[in-house]
């Protein structure tokens, strides 16, 4: 019976080390479940995240998009507007050159005109002395 005993004493002490052991790695296997939980929030979060980050590229490749267009009908825009410019430059270049032109005959024709006017003068005193000495040669004529 002390055999019996001893072996039992030696199986109880085996089912505490057993137990221990147990309780051990069950502590470990709820640490291990504990983290991988963990991990599975920290990759749902990180999921989450990046097809938020996803989105905000996406978005932000559309608004570049949008802008490049912008500016490219900005760009043929200031190109239209830089030929019109071009264009009212030149007219404005022939107009300035058509005044010039313009006042040099102008300023020519009012020398002729003052020209005229002074021969206009001369010829009226000449043509009302001439008609005064008529009436002068009629009247002594008539005298006579």
């Amino acid at each position: 019976m002390a055999v019996c005993l001893s072996v039992c004493l030696c199986i109880q002490e085996k089912i505490k080390k057993l137990q221990l052991n147990e309780a051990m790695l069950d502590d470990e296997r709820n640490q291990l479940r504990q983290s991988v939980d963990d991990a599975e929030n920290q990759l749902m979060t990180s999921e989450l995240l990046r097809r938020s980050l996803e989105g905000d590229c996406e978005r932000l490749r559309l608004a570049l998009s949008e802008k490049e267009a912008e500016n490219e009908a900005l760009s043929c825009r200031v190109d239209e507007l830089t030929r019109q410019v071009d264009d009212i430059e030149s007219k404005n270049h022939s107009l300035t050159t058509t005044i010039n032109r313009l006042n040099l005959s102008l300023t020519h024709t009012e020398q002729q005109e003052s020209v005229h006017k002074h021969q206009v003068i001369h010829f009226s005193s000449l043509s009302l002395s001439l008609s005064l000495s008529l009436c002068v040669l009629v009247a002594s004529c008539s005298s006579v």
